[in-house]
């Protein structure tokens, strides 16, 4: 009887646990139909070039089925509230029963914000699809630190200042203290006359809105001019470290390569200088290096050679210490090169995919470039290159805010005016 009441026992709790496992199937099927089923007829999806965390590279489409009237749809980054406040959006697709799909292809270097937990299609203001971004996309390592970046300030102590200069360096200055910068660089051009009232009043700007945040600046050619120079008032206005100087933070190497002539095709340093530059290079081969220098060396910066005095996107021409320069920026990949100059806008990314940043290849070191942080520039034609461009001078002001990383760097593109970071201009680089 004994063997009977266990031999029922066992048989109960297998077939229990039966149940339980078809109870299981069941609902995974379920709930996979139920995917699947979006997936099918209405849905956003991405197809992601690779698993590296942090990296967009892959195309966004949203494929809508029996779509009956046109309807235009906004993607944007999201997280659980809805569409990220803080981003513009990514793009907007328009869609026709006769062409209900579109896509949206991210670059290779571009960046999915550490906030983003998934991207949102909105239509009439209400989240129609949405695309969960996977966990192992999302960035997990802990920030070394952070900085700002600008170029082209272009300050203009003038009443008038058309071009809104000093209002926007201080919202810039203002942005990047609540985002907890440990510093700002500046990669030249810091007023558009170097008079000594536009010194003056950069300097004003900043001892109102900067308190700590430390701000390094290295000398654009617009910094050469007229009364800025004299090395002695730049010093004692824009940069009291003057032309060319080193900087450890947060144990990285920052180097400040500051021109020494308006006319920086023919005098863009002084040997002395060079030699500096040179030494240091070599000292720091085996380290992560962040170089500011005004004035770009490639085509990172001169999207489709728009830039009217490009030379064909390099920039340096001529003299044997520009060479020099050259040659050092080409042969150490270690550094990460910061440069402005052009003015040339974020937007612009649609001509060149290397128009903004690009990670080092055989041939180059790592490029960063920054627009204008007063009067970007864009071209009136989009056209692939300059024969039938000209170039637009627009009000507003763009920088990035720099994330450094053990082995990477994230930027992120902002438009100070908009107070909005711009999809597009969200990256990241390999940086060792």
């Amino acid at each position: 009887m004994r063997t009977i009441l266990i031999l029922f026992l066992s048989m109960s709790i297998c077939l229990s646990i039966i149940g339980c496992e078809n109870k299981e199937i069941t609902s995974k099927k379920v709930s996979r139909a139920i995917t699947e089923n979006i997936t099918k007829e209405n849905s956003l999806k991405y197809f992601f070039k690779n698993k590296e965390r942090g990296f967009a590279e892959g195309t966004l489409k949203l494929d809508i089925k029996g779509l009956k009237e046109k309807k235009n749809y906004d993607l944007y980054w999201g997280d659980g509230s809805g569409a990220l406040k803080k981003y513009s959006k990514i793009c907007q697709l328009k869609l026709s029963p006769n062409d209900s799909a579109k896509s949206y292809d991210f670059i290779s270097t571009n960046l999915i914000p550490n906030e983003a937990t998934r991207v949102v299609a909105i239509n009439n203001n209400k989240i129609k699809y949405d695309f969960k971004i996977p966990k192992y996309k999302r960035i997990i390592e802990e920030r070394l630190f952070r900085f700002g970046l600008l170029s082209d300030v272009h300050i203009d102590a003038n009443d008038n200042d058309k071009a809104e200069s000093v209002a926007d360096f201080k919202r810039a200055i203002l942005h990047f203290k609540k985002q907890k910068a440990d510093f700002i660089g500046i990669s030249g051009d810091t007023t558009t006359d170097g008079r000594l009232i536009d010194m003056k009043k950069y300097r004003n700007v900043i001892d109102d809105n900067a308190g700590s945040l430390p701000i390094y600046v290295s000398r654009g050619n617009h910094d050469c001019k007229n009364d800025a120079n004299n090395l002695n008032l730049y010093k004692e206005y824009i940069e009291s470290n003057g032309q060319y100087f080193e900087k450890r933070i947060n144990n990285e190497i920052f180097l400040f390569m500051g021109l020494d002539s308006y006319d920086y095709q023919l005098n863009s340093f002084t040997e002395e200088q060079m030699t500096w530059f040179e030494n240091k290079m070599e000292k720091y081969k085996d380290q992560r290096v962040f170089v500011f220098e005004h004035v770009f060396i490639g085509p990172t910066g001169n999207a489709g050679d728009l830039y009217p005095y490009g030379n064909g996107g390099f920039i340096f021409e001529g003299d044997n210490i520009s060479n020099r320069f050259k040659k050092c920026i080409d042969t150490y990949k270690n550094v990460v090169f910061i440069s402005g100059h052009s003015h040339l806008a974020f937007d612009l990314q649609r001509i060149s995919d290397d128009a903004n940043c690009a990670e080092s290849t055989d041939e180059r070191c790592n490029r960063v470039h920054v627009p204008g942080g007063s009067r970007p520039r864009v071209n009136s034609i989009d056209t692939p290159d300059n024969k039938s461009n000209t170039v637009n001078n627009l009000k507003g002001s763009q920088g990035y805010l720099v994330n450094v990383y053990k082995d990477y760097i994230t930027l992120e593109g902002i438009d100070f005016q908009k107070g909005k970071y711009l999809p597009l201009a969200q990256y990241i680089i390999k940086t060792k």
